[in-house]
């Protein structure tokens, strides 16, 4: 996936830029902007002249970017469930979101976890595999 970082003041985005060929699942992107879904991060849908984004306040610390405690771990790890149980509540594809340490983001002072769910229908995404993730 091709995501790319930018500031804007005192936030920071994580960007994607939909390609020409990508079909946007329309009801998931209408989620993600117009609610807050626990575990998920808040989308934002933005246009111009040609060039459309997605774009995500991702203004939390990379969870695997630091020291990871026990405390730390168990938060994400309940955020990430809370992530996917909440996206089914909101009828969104599950196999959308990115289930890569990458883009695991985490508030530190809670420990909460964010998730990023991309709407793109033909994203090469297939469902994420829970167990195996939380294992490695």
């Amino acid at each position: 996936m091709d995501f790319s970082y930018e500031n804007q003041g005192a936030n920071t985005y994580l960007v994607y830029e939909i390609k020409e060929g990508d079909s946007i699942d329309t009801l998931s992107l209408g989620m993600l902007t117009n609610n807050s879904i626990p575990g998920l991060t808040r989308a934002l849908f933005t246009q111009m002249d040609e060039k459309r984004y997605i774009k995500y306040n991702v203004s939390m610390q990379q969870f695997f970017g630091g020291v990871v405690n026990r405390k730390r771990l168990l938060g994400v790890f309940s955020g990430i469930t809370e992530g996917f149980l909440s996206a089914e509540d909101y009828m969104i594809d599950t196999s959308s979101i990115v289930l890569d340490p990458e883009y695991i983001f985490a508030d530190v002072t809670t420990c909460a976890a964010a998730l990023i769910c991309l709407p793109i229908a033909n994203a090469e995404g297939t469902e994420p595999d829970l167990g195996a993730f939380f294992k490695s």
